[in-house]
């Protein structure tokens, strides 16, 4: 679970890190060349990086208190107080997947106005 959570963190910070140096790029270009136009959105890009970090904060939020209970539950061996911990840190790990629906909710307009499409359809 250790190994996924840092793999993950490891590939988001990477895709921030290559949006971070496109957007340089593309700011560059924009001040040499006035075509009126920006050859890419930032808006969006910047749109992108926000959901980016807030998913790996999610994510740490709920996979972390896991790791760190299993950890313990490892090494402190079968330790009444320890087991209670790790019971409580699967409320968060489980809750994560409800938290999906909700962050495609709130930062995508497309399926939020497809959910409201579908809704109000059927009435």
């Amino acid at each position: 679970m250790l190994l996924c959570y840092l793999a993950t963190s490891v590939a988001y910070f990477k895709v921030f890190r290559i949006i971070r140096q496109h957007q340089q790029q593309v700011q560059g270009n924009q001040s040499s060349q006035n075509f009126g136009q920006p050859a890419i959105n930032l808006a969006k890009y910047k749109r992108s990086v926000v959901s980016i970090l807030f998913i790996l904060a999610v994510v740490s939020f709920c996979f972390l208190p896991s790791i760190v209970c299993t950890v313990m539950y490892v090494h402190e061996g079968s330790n009444p107080g320890v087991h209670v911990a790790l019971i409580v840190s699967l409320v968060p790990l489980f809750l994560s997947s409800s938290l999906n629906p909700v962050h495609y909710l709130w930062r995508m307009n497309d399926v939020c106005n497809g959910l409201k499409l579908l809704l109000c359809s059927n009435r």
